[in-house]
């Protein structure tokens, strides 16, 4: 029996470099994602083919180039791509075909530049990071940021006092804070978008997401 061929080393790169780049992207494109479909499984549906199409279009695709923008606009058009199909699923069969209304059509978007992909990046970063904290530190500040509760409201509805919930705030504040600072610093290595853009980027999604201003945060 002949021995079994070995791979050739190009497709083995290729295929440590898929990896590498779901385990680093797969996380906040999922996060992204679901800003869009409102589904977990869904988003992770969009993510999954979004890779699948990396692959099969490998050859074609420059490994070298800034991937991760192309990673985050192709996973938004994915999504507007479902979200049409979906809402095309729900139109009445009385419609005839190419007579639907503009209000049953998702209008296509502007050309992404470097400001609005970098604010989205930036927030399904800041997602996942939140995804991340511990349950019941995820839970308080949720209930601070998205329900706008006091930390009295939010001791007595989750049993604590409320020292320890302004402690639960602060560790998500820090951890946070950390993964915008090493998002910062990744962004302004790469070139992409100037620095005095990118901190002001930083600060109005800050202030968008109910993180709070520079101050509060930093």
């Amino acid at each position: 029996m002949g021995k079994q061929k070995t791979q050739p080393l190009a497709a083995q790169e290729q295929i440590k470099l898929l990896e590498d780049l779901f385990k680093t992207y797969q996380p906040m494109l999922v996060s992204f994602a679901f800003r869009y479909v409102k589904s977990v499984e869904d988003a992770k549906g969009v993510v999954q083919e979004v890779f699948i199409s990396v692959w099969n279009n490998r050859e074609s695709l420059r490994m070298d180039g800034n991937l991760k923008s192309y990673l985050f606009t192709a996973t938004k058009n994915k999504c507007l791509n479902f979200l049409e199909k979906k809402r095309l699923k729900t139109i009445s069969l009385d419609h005839a075909p190419g007579d639907f209304s503009p209000a049953t059509r998702i209008p296509t978007p502007a050309p992404d530049t470097n400001e609005v992909l970098a604010a989205e990046e930036l927030r399904a970063v800041i997602f996942d990071e939140i995804q991340k904290l511990p349950p019941k530190c995820r839970d308080i500040f949720i209930l601070s940021r998205e329900e706008q509760l006091s930390y009295k409201e939010i001791a007595e509805k989750q049993g604590v006092s409320p020292k320890t919930v302004e402690n639960q705030i602060g560790i998500a504040l820090r951890r946070i804070r950390q993964r915008v600072e090493n998002y910062q610093r990744a962004e302004a290595q790469s070139g992409n978008i100037s620095p005095a853009l990118l901190a002001f980027i930083i600060a109005k999604v800050l202030i968008e997401l109910g993180v709070g201003d520079a101050a509060s945060v930093w």
